[in-house]
């Protein structure tokens, strides 16, 4: 396979097409290494500027889907749309699958982020060189400056936070209208590692919330990553 070569400029249109799912993620990858590689690249990266925002929370997550969706058998291509319309991308599907009617020949893809609500502060004070110590006890005061004071957490409360952080994006999608066929991305972006018991607990509470809330049956699937550990489940 030929390697992908990629421009250190974002042009999300070159995405803005149907590709076929192994060029795609490999396009990614190289336009994010490039992004890095190139002068004050990591900066525009950590503080998501330019485009670099839809790169991290939206063409990144809907790679990461492809290459567990994908299979033999299954000829995937991929459209990545910028707009603001109510998808992020659509997902093409042909082969053995379509054809024994496992599968259907189109899907749509929309993506939600779960992160800390104050997480651009903690990325600030990355870029500074300013201690920070991550979580709930960071504010930015009146006269600008960023305050972050330490915290005591217990592996409940990473379960209990990631798990209101993720329930909190489904019932913000679930009152919207989605396309019929509708994947759920939902990437987790923890301020902490999560270890492999507390990612199975956090699975449990779902699983559990599901259970009780049905509304989520208006999606044919939910796919949620861990971006750290790469850890991933399908809904």
């Amino acid at each position: 396979m030929k390697n992908v070569e990629y421009n250190q400029i974002i042009d999300l249109n070159d995405f803005e097409k149907r590709l076929p799912s192994k060029e795609f993620t490999e396009k990614v990858n190289a336009l994010f290494m490039n992004t890095r590689n190139s002068e004050d690249g990591i900066s525009r990266l950590r503080l998501r500027k330019d485009n670099c925002k839809k790169l991290i929370e939206e063409l990144l997550p809907i790679s990461q889907f492809l290459k567990v969706f994908e299979r033999p058998g299954l000829d995937l291509y991929c459209e990545y749309f910028s707009g603001n319309q109510n998808f992020d991308a659509k997902i093409y599907c042909g082969g053995w699958f379509v054809e024994q009617q496992v599968m259907c020949p189109e899907y749509f893809l929309e993506v939600s982020v779960s992160i800390h609500p104050k997480d651009h502060l903690k990325r600030e004070c990355l870029e500074k060189g300013i201690p920070c110590f991550g979580g709930n006890n960071i504010e930015r005061l009146k006269d600008g400056t960023i305050q972050s004071l330490p915290r005591v957490f217990t592996p409940d409360d990473v379960i209990n936070e990631h798990f209101e952080y993720i329930k909190s994006r489904i019932e913000d999608k679930v009152n919207k209208e989605y396309p019929d066929k509708t994947y759920l991305i939902i990437p987790l972006f923890p301020d902490t590692l999560i270890i492999q018991d507390e990612w199975i607990e956090i699975i449990k509470k779902l699983i559990d919330y599901f259970k009780l809330e049905r509304s989520i049956v208006k999606f044919c699937g939910l796919f949620i990553y861990d971006s750290i550990s790469q850890r991933s489940i399908f809904l």
